[in-house]
């Protein structure tokens, strides 16, 4: 006999497909594609339109743990619950709809325009930042009420250990359902081109957003809406804060992969961000503290408690920081930013006493050589080669993988 929590799933399942059935999709309560020829064909073996980094259900956990403060009118400062409702898109009138965590969780891999990280100066890089942040802003309730209610069944299968249904229905839906959003780029264009996830990228990124919501709070009239709008930015930002503590964005080198491979870079750089986040990294921080990292899929798992803690703490300052602006009416300078202290410092902080990298960037001359681990299922040995067959190093990697259960 089926349980209640089993009914109450079933339940769930079948009306968040409701939303993709609409839209287009035929898609039956088990995650299955019924139509006979899927609108955008079957994602390639090699070229998965899953994200890397963390996921949706990982990030919006983590933004939902945390304190959102706000001030009564006798001065006293208070959190909101955790995980209330908090924002809405300026087109959709009404109760807020949306947590600081789902805002966190949509943001670059759901809502976006083109790379933020493209921009060559701050300037440019704040103004890629705010349309990719107006991309969920200025959008229709619908549509975003839709996604939220899929991608919500994620953190219901996390809950209740059901990741063969989630990963079996995730790409093409998530496809359709954003192609229905008015100014975002689809789930899967944002897949091809993400580049802003990674390194260094993420960082200035992160410093960008966090920058223009501080600036925000602290300008303009001191009133609880002049608050929430910089959170909404703010939460927006978080997304790229988390992306600093997936083991797998530490080293992968995205958009040198993209140049020097232009047709399999995403198989190459996913394998690269699989491997380490599946098997974790040691970092630091800039206050001196150490801890192995690990990455998508594995953030709320037993193996990754201190790296959870330090994400959620830096989250917490994000937060803490906007407020105090708001508060104060006072900017922050960048070096100032204490929830980047929290995080790993950068790609810097794996050497070679550690585990070898899949793929490394050598710089000789004015060229950019990429470089492939001499033996794919060693991690051990630190010797590396710019003269591997692509088709073999897939292949290899397509066992190693299988071996491991890094999609487990």
């Amino acid at each position: 006999m089926e349980s209640t929590a089993g009914k109450a799933w079933n339940q769930g399942v079948t009306a968040a497909h409701t939303a993709v059935k609409e839209a287009g999709k035929l898609l039956d309560p088990s995650g299955k594609n019924t139509s006979e020829t899927p609108p955008h064909g079957e994602p390639s073996k090699d070229h998965a339109h899953e994200k890397l980094g963390f996921e949706y259900a990982e990030r919006a956990w983590l933004g939902d743990a945390i304190d959102v403060w706000y001030q009564t009118p006798a001065g006293e400062k208070i959190s909101k619950s955790r995980g209330e409702k908090l924002f809405s898109p300026s087109k959709s009138p009404g109760d807020p709809m949306l947590s600081y965590g789902e805002v966190t969780a949509l943001a670059g891999d759901f809502f976006g325009r083109e790379p933020i990280s493209d921009g060559s100066t701050e300037a440019e890089r704040e103004l890629r930042f705010m349309s990719a942040f107006d991309c969920l802003r200025n959008e229709e309730a619908k549509p975003v009420r839709d996604l939220v209610d899929y991608l919500n069944l994620q953190r219901r299968a996390l809950d209740e250990n059901r990741p063969k249904w989630w990963k079996e229905t995730t790409a093409e839906a998530l496809q359709t359902l954003t192609e229905k959003l008015t100014f975002s780029h689809s789930y899967d264009w944002l897949a091809k081109h993400d580049v802003d996830c990674f390194r260094d990228s993420a960082r200035d990124i992160y410093i960008t957003g966090h920058s223009a919501a501080i600036r925000h709070a602290s300008t303009g009239s001191k009133t609880e809406d002049q608050l929430v709008e910089a959170y909404f930015m703010n939460a927006f930002a978080d997304h790229f804060l988390q992306d600093l503590f997936s083991a797998g964005h530490i080293r992968t080198p995205r958009r040198a992969l993209g140049k020097a491979h232009p047709q399999d870079y995403q198989f190459l750089a996913k394998a690269m961000n699989d491997e380490d986040s599946f098997n974790g990294l040691q970092v630091h921080n800039v206050h001196g503290d150490r801890w192995q990292a690990f990455g998508d899929k594995r953030l709320v798992e037993k193996e990754d408690p201190e790296n959870k803690v330090k994400c959620k703490e830096a989250v917490q300052v994000s937060v803490d920081e906007v407020f105090e602006a708001w508060n104060s009416r006072k900017t922050r300078e960048e070096a100032d930013f204490e929830s980047l202290k929290v995080a790993p410092s950068g790609p810097s902080n794996v050497g070679s006493t550690g585990l070898a990298p899949l793929f490394r960037v050598r710089h000789s001359g004015g060229d950019t050589i990429i470089e492939r681990r001499v033996k794919v299922d060693d991690r051990n040995l630190w010797e590396f080669t710019q003269e591997y067959d692509l088709d073999e190093t897939k292949a290899q990697i397509r066992m190693l993988r299988e071996v491991e259960g890094w999609d487990e």
